[in-house]
């Protein structure tokens, strides 16, 4: 049995689950994954990170991921490395 599978790296590339291959660096929050209209929805932070000129990369990275299932509870799970920009807004 097939199982799709999706993935993202770096700053950050992206591997869709239809093998789709990209690179995004947007800065905020973002619908990551919602199934079913809504039942299951991962959303995810992109910050800066910081380096490059004069401290500034146009590169973003995840530092947070918040998800939730339709009747459950909220998850939410950050990382602020020592390099990329914190900021303390709580996820969805």
């Amino acid at each position: 049995m097939f199982v799709p599978s999706g993935a993202s790296f770096g700053d950050p590339h992206i591997i869709t689950f239809d093998a789709v291959e990209y690179t995004f660096n947007g800065f905020g929050e973002y619908t990551v994954l919602s199934v079913n209209n809504g039942q299951f929805v991962l959303q995810g932070r992109m910050q800066p990170l910081n380096g490059g000129n004069n401290g500034k990369s146009p590169a973003t990275v995840f530092t947070a991921f918040a998800m939730k299932q339709q009747g459950g509870s909220l998850i939410q799970v950050s990382h602020f490395a020592p390099d990329c920009k914190s900021h303390s807004v709580p996820l969805a």
